[in-house]
């Protein structure tokens, strides 16, 4: 099996919104996960068009099949909760969409770890 990410890289921890359901005025309401050990990997950039310039940062979130580590926001430990699209992650006081999910596989069949995009 190959080695997992070093968990000294894994230095970032998050939190996963998960849509579930809507309160009584039709509001969305979200489960929170806290996932540590996880690294996020920033590409920032502005776009300049016919508007002006626009902000256009995109991060990859790294998830460790072995190393990342699963929270409730209370701090009790949970069951794994990857992200999935549409679903939202805060960090550093921002808020981001997930946009897509790639496993990544290293010899077996078993995913080695997640590539998360988030806009």
């Amino acid at each position: 099996m190959a080695k997992p990410i070093a968990k000294k890289l894994l230095i970032h921890q998050i939190v996963l919104k998960k849509p579930s359901g809507l309160d009584r005025d039709r509001n969305p309401t979200f489960s929170e996960t806290v996932l540590k050990y996880v690294r996020i990997g920033a590409t920032l950039q502005t776009i300049r068009g016919a508007i002006g310039e626009v902000k256009a940062d995109t991060l990859t979130l790294f998830v460790d099949a072995k190393y990342t580590q699963y929270f409730t926001t209370q701090g009790e430990a949970t069951t794994q909760t990857l992200p999935q699209e549409g679903d939202g992650v805060t960090w550093e006081s921002k808020d981001y969409t997930v946009k897509s999910v790639t496993p990544s596989f290293a010899q077996d069949n078993s995913p080695h770890h997640w590539e998360v995009t988030l806009e």
